[in-house]
């Protein structure tokens, strides 16, 4: 009885397998680019949020009198830093107190160099209208309310 029970219990065929192996690589085929896409999305707002939390940073810093002269966020590539200019400038605490530091490491790759400055005299920020060409969805914009530049790029 028991050698009946085995015979008639064949299992899968090779064939029914590389059938759904094959399906299984057409899903992943069709399914990882798209679970790249947003992969790299969730980076590049990840950047836009601390860009972000840098300029809140300064404002408070500003507002509370801990920042003195103007700010400079230069963005070169994958990384991020923050300097003050000008007579008596000093970012004090600001950043530090915030969780931040003036040198960061951005996520996402291919940003836009890019300068944002915020000049203490106007209390104003100026953003660039920089947008990566070889990665359009990397841009700057963002960072804008608006969504409009306040500076031309190259002005």
């Amino acid at each position: 009885m028991n050698n009946q029970k085995k015979m008639g219990n064949k299992g899968f065929s090779l064939v029914e397998l590389i059938v759904v192996i094959a399906i299984m690589a057409v899903l992943v085929g069709v399914l990882a680019p798209q679970f790249l896409r947003y992969v790299e999305k969730s980076r590049q707002d990840g950047d836009i949020t601390s860009i972000q939390q840098v300029m809140t940073a300064i404002n408070t810093g500003v507002s509370d009198g801990v920042i003195k002269g103007d700010v400079t966020i230069t963005i070169n590539a994958d990384k991020l830093t923050v300097a003050a200019s000008g007579t008596g400038a000093t970012l004090g605490t600001a950043l530090t107190d915030s969780g931040l530091s003036e040198s960061m490491d951005l996520k996402s790759n291919g940003w836009p160099s890019a300068t944002i400055k915020y000049t203490a005299v106007d209390s104003k920020w100026t953003i660039p209208d920089a947008t990566n060409t070889k990665k359009p969805s990397t841009n700057l914009n963002a960072l804008n309310p608006s969504g409009k530049s306040t500076q031309k790029q190259g002005s």
